[in-house]
C-alpha cells in the first residue's frame, strides 16, 4: 500500500501546519479620510475566502471608522467592524478572524469608510480567491 492512499478526497490538504489552497493569496489595504473607499472587489467567477479583516483609526477626530462587505447591488451583506473614535485616540484597531474562512461571492465589494473630515482610518483584508 502506497503512502497516503487511505486518505479521503475531501480532507484538507496541508503544507507544514497550515491548510493549503490552490488559489491566489489576497492582502488588500486602504486608507480613507471622510469618505468611502473600496478595499477589495471580488473578481467575477471567483470566491474570496476571507480569513482576517482589520480596521483602525490613524488620527484623532470624532467620528466613526467602519468596514463592510457590500453586495453587487451595494446593500450591506456583512459588517466587518467599526470603531467610534472620540476626542482622544482611545480606540484601538478591531480585528476579525474567520476560520473556516468567510466565503464572499463574486462581484461583492469590501469597503472602508469614515464619517468625518480629519478622521483617517486604515483597514485591510487577508484571504485567497479561487
Amino acid at each position: 500500500m502506497a503512502l497516503m492512499t487511505y486518505r479521503e478526497a475531501n480532507h484538507v490538504l496541508r503544507r507544514g501546519v497550515r491548510p493549503a489552497h490552490d488559489g491566489t493569496q489576497i492582502n488588500a489595504t486602504a486608507t480613507v479620510e471622510g469618505a468611502t473607499v473600496v478595499v477589495y472587489t471580488v473578481p467575477a467567477d471567483n470566491i474570496f475566502y476571507l480569513c482576517t479583516a482589520v480596521v483602525g483609526p490613524f488620527t484623532i477626530a470624532a467620528g466613526l471608522c467602519s468596514m463592510y462587505i457590500l453586495t453587487d447591488g451595494a446593500a450591506v451583506w456583512f459588517p466587518l467592524g467599526y470603531i467610534n473614535v472620540g476626542a482622544a485616540l482611545d480606540a484601538n484597531s478591531v480585528s476579525v478572524t474567520f476560520w473556516p474562512p468567510l466565503e464572499v461571492p463574486a462581484d461583492y465589494v469590501v469597503t472602508l469608510l469614515t464619517s468625518a473630515a480629519g478622521l483617517i482610518c486604515r483597514g485591510g483584508v487577508f484571504g485567497w480567491i479561487e
